[in-house]
């Protein structure tokens, strides 16, 4: 897993990269003082978010997984002020508990089973979610303010991740897969998680991200919830227990209040 993980940023940033040489190199030179932004955008923010998600399903379900991870839209709705400015409207902040209602449904077959070897894979989900919220809130601060390309804060959002996911790799795990080499499936599956799922998936986010608040595009994203466990059930024969299905579907309601918003919620004018 941390050799995909590794791969996925590094590719990641050096696609990106050459695309900006040819398109716009202004984006390749950040400046000075927002080195220590892009520096933890990029070691805990983007490194956590790849790697966490991807330890997870080492040890759970893919649904446990998604169903954690998308507790990220309560904490931008909480955060969401203190970084970005921006006051979560009430039908936020109910999609947001709706999620976070989701997530305690979806863990209770692994609280009746004591847990066992759950733990682990519920801490990484967790930080995942954690780096997930800052990566979005952080992104949308800086296509907001304009202190920061959008682009350049991608770009070195994954250079960064590449060397802490890179410095992890070789402490803990070495380089020895990479060297034995990878057969051919193997390199079309890293390229597809590489450049499908991760740079096309992100490039995507970074379009949307200036247009819509943080929390709308934490809470709507969450479609991925139902798309994965869909997936993994008729691929990899994973069916997910009713709790987890029920969970995943108050997820999905929480995205139909955020795109309500006000018709739920109306705003109230004063006399």
């Amino acid at each position: 897993m941390m050799t995909v993980v590794f791969f996925r940023a590094f590719l990641g940033a050096l696609v990106t990269a050459l695309y900006f040489a040819g398109t716009s190199p202004r984006k390749l030179i950040p400046r000075k003082r927002d080195f220590p932004l892009l520096f933890f955008y990029g070691a805990f923010s983007v490194s956590l978010m790849y790697a966490g998600f991807f330890f997870a399903l080492n040890t759970i379900s893919v649904a446990l997984t998604e169903v954690i991870f998308y507790t990220f839209p309560l904490m931008i709705a909480l955060f969401s002020f203190a970084i970005t400015r921006e006051r979560p409207s009430k039908a936020q902040y109910c999609a947001a508990i709706l999620t976070f209602a989701g997530v305690s449904l979806a863990v209770l077959p692994s609280l009746k089973s004591g847990f066992q070897a759950a733990p682990a894979g519920i801490f990484w989900a967790f930080g995942a979610a954690c780096a997930c919220a800052s990566y979005m809130l952080l992104g949308r601060k800086a296509a907001h303010t304009g202190n920061i390309d959008a682009g350049t804060l991608f770009l070195y959002g994954m250079v960064f991740g590449t060397l802490a996911l890179g410095g992890a790799k070789t402490f803990f795990y070495g380089w020895q897969d990479v060297l034995q080499g990878f057969s051919l499936p193997q390199w079309g599956w890293l390229l597809y998680v590489c450049l499908g799922g991760s740079l096309g998936g992100y490039s995507l986010f970074y379009l949307g991200i200036p247009k819509v608040p943080a929390t709308v595009a934490g809470v709507v994203s969450a479609v991925e919830v139902l798309v994965a466990i869909s997936l993994s059930a008729a691929l990899n024969k994973e069916i997910p227990f009713t709790e987890e299905f029920l969970g995943a579907g108050l997820i999905i309601l929480s995205i139909l209040v955020a795109a309500l918003g006000n018709r739920i919620f109306p705003h109230k004018h004063s006399s």
